[in-house]
């Protein structure tokens, strides 16, 4: 009877060791596989990544390139009685200057403003000749008083 329990206890321990082997093979596998995944996404998002960032680079080029001329007209029209500032709109196209004025009707005011403006615009931005822009004038009302539209 002593040699049954004893076999059955060798037994016993031979096959809780080949559990904890398979237990083992299956951790071991598991862990490959998530270090595997792993791998994989850093390896795919560093390319998304640098495309996004090129993405936000180029739209801040943009909207550098067409921001430039604001503190040269801002400069420019403060010479101008009734100017209170400008605002650029660059969405939705077109790309739009926003002259504010405390004028009520002044449309010969807000012409020279506009031809001023578009002045410096075209001379300070080699992009202002390729895409199509407005200069609009608003009054005290912040009604619009005049806009032209340039090619």
């Amino acid at each position: 009877m002593k040699k049954v329990v004893m076999k059955r206890k060798v037994q016993q321990a031979y096959q809780n060791k080949m559990l904890s082997k398979k237990k083992s093979r299956k951790q071991t596998f598991e862990t490959g596989v998530v270090f595997i995944g792993i791998v994989l996404l850093f390896s795919i998002s560093g390319p998304l990544q640098q495309e996004t960032g090129k993405a936000y680079r180029m739209k801040g080029e943009q909207v550098g390139t067409w921001s430039m001329p604001a503190s040269e007209i801002q400069h420019k029209l403060s010479e101008f009685e009734g100017f209170k500032g400008i605002a650029i709109d660059t969405h939705p196209k077109p790309v739009k200057y926003i002259i504010k004025t405390s004028f009520n009707s002044d449309a010969a005011s807000a012409a020279r403003m506009i031809d001023e403006a578009h002045s410096i615009i075209s001379t300070a931005n080699d992009e202002a000749h390729k895409e199509v822009y407005q200069i609009v004038v608003r009054g005290m009302e912040n009604e619009v008083l005049e806009r032209k539209e340039y090619p």
